[in-house]
């Protein structure tokens, strides 16, 4: 004979499934009229149609419960022991968060939350504890303590399960941190200030303030290595100079034996913080320099619309070469006049700052800054 508390718990979880079956459909049939039909691949559909799936089982699980065999009777016996010790468990968890010592910081939300699960506690225990009852007033050849047993073992192997999932969650999803290529990461980064300053813009007129309180949070070596291999790669061998404090990092390549004479090659790289809610800038020069000439190359980038943009032809519009020329000039005909007007007047290179934000071109020869850039936290500017 079927129990009545079989019954109960029957339709209830039969009620739940069709319920989450209505929510669900309503969900797909909204998306889908907002979305457009027309727009929504076979892969799409496919998924929706399987995620229909589990309300059928739960209602057909509910069908399950009431039928009339050991079963069915020895499944219902473990979800209302099963609910009623986890019902417990919030009871007594619920009163550990309201009478428990809290920081004064901390105090309103655990009360909050101690409230909340206080009263979903009492919400799931009553109907667990009734039929509990109701079960054992009918069924009174039943061992209370051996069926408790059975609640304690099932809610345990629960337990386990949902950990399990847990654990196997966050080992894919490492997995997939780990194969995931520097340069997605240092989107994710940049997305999560933009997402902070909109969100504080709106509520806290704080955008600008949020932004750059994450960015200083981010160190130059993380934000240097996340970079796309082609701007630091290609035989870095030590670095020189690591200041973190001033954004700042020197590091040298290894000798090569092709060169045809001794040479000094190295790369700077320094992070330009940003004041406002736009992106930082970072600049990368590669600077190899012989006893005859220097060269280098030199960018600046910036992150806009999830991708990383070469903003140094912006940059270096700024700069004026007929000022640099004259300057290169002047330096010469004042420290080495005989080398003037041979062409070494206009043989520079382009030193990163490791204190400060000015950038400065440097004649090779005397070593004399003869051009200056700044930035002023929004822009790079021209040092008159």
């Amino acid at each position: 004979m079927v129990n009545k508390s079989q019954k109960i718990l029957s339709i209830c979880i039969q009620v739940f499934g069709w319920l989450f079956l209505a929510i669900f459909l309503l969900f797909i049939v909204t998306t889908y009229l907002a979305s457009g039909w027309r727009s929504l691949g076979v892969l799409e559909v496919f998924i929706d149609v399987i995620l229909i799936i589990p309300s059928a089982l739960i209602i057909g699980f509910g069908y399950f419960i009431k039928r009339e065999s050991r079963a069915a009777k020895l499944v219902s016996i473990i979800i209302m022991w099963s609910g009623c010790i986890i019902s417990a468990l919030m009871f007594i968890a619920s009163f550990i968060l309201l009478l428990g010592p809290k920081d004064y910081e901390d105090a309103g939300a655990a009360i909050a939350m101690g409230f909340g699960l206080f009263v979903i506690s009492i919400i799931a225990l009553a109907p667990n504890s009734f039929l509990l009852w109701l079960f054992y007033k009918e069924e009174k050849g039943h061992k209370i303590f051996k069926d408790f047993l059975i609640g304690i073992g099932s809610l345990a192997i629960l337990v386990v399960l949902i950990v399990a999932i847990i654990l196997g969650v966050k080992v894919v999803a490492d997995m997939d941190q780990s194969t995931s290529g520097p340069l997605d990461k240092i989107i994710e980064q940049e997305q999560a200030y933009l997402m902070d300053a909109e969100l504080f813009d709106d509520e806290f007129d704080t955008g600008e303030e949020a932004t750059i309180l994450r960015r200083n949070a981010w160190d130059v070596g993380e934000s240097f290595v996340m970079l796309p291999a082609k701007y630091r790669d290609g035989g870095l061998d030590s670095y020189e100079v690591y200041d973190e404090d001033n954004d700042y990092i020197k590091a040298l390549y290894s000798p090569s034996s092709d060169d045809a004479a001794p040479s000094d090659h190295y790369l700077e790289y320094t992070v330009f913080r940003s004041t406002t809610d736009m992106s930082d800038f970072y600049g990368v020069v590669e600077v190899v320099q012989t006893p005859l000439t220097s060269h280098y190359n030199a960018y600046f980038l910036q992150f806009e619309d999830r991708e990383l943009k070469d903003r140094s032809a912006d940059i270096f519009a700024k700069v004026d070469q007929d000022v640099i020329h004259e300057n290169g000039l002047a330096s010469l005909m004042d420290k080495a006049p005989d080398l003037a007007d041979e062409g070494y007047e206009d043989i520079y290179y382009v030193k990163l700052p490791r204190e400060g934000t000015t950038i400065e071109f440097i004649l090779y020869v005397t070593g004399d800054v003869i051009y200056e850039i700044r930035w002023n936290g929004e822009e790079f500017v021209v040092v008159d």
